[in-house]
C-alpha cells in the first residue's frame, strides 16, 4: 500500500504539502511568469518606446528581486525560460533605441541562441523593427515554455 501511495504522489495523483522553501519558490517563478506575461499582453497590444521603456525598467528592478529569492533547483528550465524572456525584451529594447536614435546596429550574438525564429543568414543585415517583433514573439514562445513547466 505505501508503495502505491508514493507512486500516486511521485506522479501528481495524490496531494501532497510541498516542503515551505519548494512552495516560496513555487511563488517566486508564478510571481516572474505573472509580470513577464503583463509584459507579453502590452507588446501585442501596441505601446510606444517611452511606454516600453518605463515598463521594462519597472519589470527589471521587480523581476531581479524575485530571480534573487528564487533559489531552490526546483523548476530551473522555466526559470531559466524567463530569464531569456526577460534578455530577449531587454534585446528588443536596445534594438528598437538604436533605430529611434537612428543608429545602425547589427543583430547581437546572444540572438541565435535565444530566439529559434531568427536565420544566422541575417547577422550582417542591420537590424529593424521587425527584428524586436521576433523578438518579442520568442520572449512569448519562452513564457509559454515556462508556464507549462511551472503548472
Amino acid at each position: 500500500m505505501a508503495a502505491l501511495v508514493a507512486f500516486l504522489v511521485l506522479f501528481g495523483l495524490l496531494g501532497h504539502n510541498p516542503s515551505p522553501a519548494m512552495a516560496a519558490d513555487d511563488t517566486h517563478g508564478r510571481e516572474v511568469l505573472k509580470q513577464l506575461t503583463a509584459m507579453q499582453s502590452a507588446t501585442e497590444f501596441g505601446l510606444s518606446f517611452n511606454e516600453y521603456s518605463r515598463r521594462l525598467l519597472d519589470l527589471k528592478v521587480s523581476l531581479d528581486q524575485e530571480f534573487e529569492a528564487w533559489s531552490s533547483p526546483a523548476n530551473l528550465g522555466a526559470k531559466a525560460d524567463l530569464l531569456g524572456a526577460m534578455r530577449l525584451y531587454t534585446m528588443a529594447h536596445s534594438i528598437w533605441q538604436g533605430l529611434v536614435s537612428k543608429k545602425l546596429l547589427y543583430p547581437p550574438p546572444e540572438m541565435g541562441e535565444l530566439c529559434q525564429l531568427w536565420d544566422p543568414s541575417w547577422a550582417n543585415l542591420p537590424t529593424n523593427h521587425a527584428d524586436v517583433k521576433m523578438l518579442w514573439k520568442c520572449a512569448s514562445m519562452k513564457i509559454k515554455s515556462a508556464k507549462d513547466q511551472l503548472r
